[in-house]
């Protein structure tokens, strides 16, 4: 009876590859960025949540701009934003805006609250 010598040095190998692949793909997966969230209120100068404002979060690498319009609760969220980006926010309502704040890329935080003040006269 023969015997195929050759397939023991075959599965090892293809072991080593597989092994050798899962380790590229792991180390690969630590050198991505993480993602984070954004949330916050829109309010008067009277505290009261703002209805319609838009909030707007500026990727300052990119300068890509996404908006959300607060609904009756003043709330505003963005999801799965870049981690290793900074990012300028701010809130427009009725013609007013907010200071603009900053996000950066250095601020651990995976949930960040930033919440925004509209004054009226």
């Amino acid at each position: 009876m023969a015997t195929n010598r050759r397939t023991p040095r075959c599965i090892s190998t293809i072991l080593i590859l597989v092994s050798l692949w899962g380790v590229a793909y792991q180390s690969q997966g630590f050198a991505q960025r993480p993602l984070r969230n954004v949330n916050g209120i829109v309010t008067d100068q009277h505290r009261l949540p703002l209805k319609g404002a838009v909030v707007k979060v500026r990727n300052v690498e990119t300068n890509e701009v996404m908006s959300y319009i607060t609904g009756v609760d003043g709330r505003y969220s963005f999801k799965r934003l870049d981690g290793g980006s900074d990012y300028r926010i701010w809130a427009k309502v009725q013609g007013r805006r907010s200071k603009a704040k900053n996000l950066s890329l250095f601020d651990p935080s995976k949930v960040k609250t930033i919440d925004f003040t509209i004054g009226f006269q």
